[in-house]
């Protein structure tokens, strides 16, 4: 999907991606700091090389700690995509010119956006931000822990995870599943489809008493239910 003018933030498709950010997304339980990341040309942004050099610092700065970070993206137009929704349709379907430059509509969604999720959230967050655009945003959202190389970032988390006691947390996989059926059919629909005991194996969501709950569609990122999983839609 090209996203090339301005005027692309009023798409349908964007639109929509804003108004479930805010009414759907909830983010998962137990964060102790939130890392908030640029975009990338590549999408999903995980499989970018600028992506793959964050996670490599976020590691290093986090050590065991890991599971207690929470990452987001910011981008123009759909203003902020959490890690786990990164494969759902439009966030790795759209291409955009890279310029730096922000119109300050752009902007505006992108600070609202990231506001209601820092307020979701409750916890501190640091980011990474090579240019002022980013930066203002970050600045705007009260993040000024605000790093601007792979050294600075890997400090940040480090000193933001400092003090932080560990918490138990859902698997990866579950929190993903759960976000984007809570993003498809509306906010509760993660826990009531998929149940504490599923399994994620591959693309399949599994319930090991009933089946089959759920696949996930490689072309959208969305979920397919089987009768099971709709039946406890």
């Amino acid at each position: 999907m090209k996203l090339i003018s301005a005027e692309s933030i009023h798409r349908p498709e964007v639109q929509r991606w804003h108004r479930r950010i805010i009414e759907r997304y909830t983010p998962p339980p137990g964060i102790g700091l939130s890392v908030l990341l640029p975009c990338s040309a590549r999408k999903p942004y995980s499989k970018s090389k600028s992506h793959m050099a964050f996670q490599g610092a976020i590691r290093a700065g986090a050590g065991q700690k890991r599971s207690l970070l929470h990452e987001a993206i910011i981008t123009s137009p759909l203003g902020l995509v959490p890690r786990e929704l990164e494969e759902v349709y439009p966030a790795a379907h759209y291409d955009v010119p890279v310029t730096g430059v922000w119109s300050c509509e752009e902007s505006d969604f992108s600070i609202g956006l990231l506001k209601d999720y820092l307020g979701k959230t409750g916890a501190p967050a640091v980011a990474y931000a090579e240019s002022d655009a980013y930066r203002d945003i970050f600045i705007a959202c009260g993040v000024e822990s605000v790093a601007s190389d792979l050294a600075g970032l890997k400090e940040l988390v480090e000193a933001g995870l400092a003090g932080v006691e560990g918490r138990g947390k859902l698997s990866n996989k579950m929190i993903k599943a759960r976000a984007v059926c809570d993003f498809q059919f509306g906010q509760g629909a993660g826990t009531g489809i998929v149940r504490d005991g599923t399994q994620i194996k591959g693309f399949q969501v599994v319930d090991p008493g009933d089946g089959l709950v759920a696949t996930y569609d490689r072309n959208n990122g969305f979920l397919a239910l089987s009768l099971v999983g709709a039946a406890r839609l």
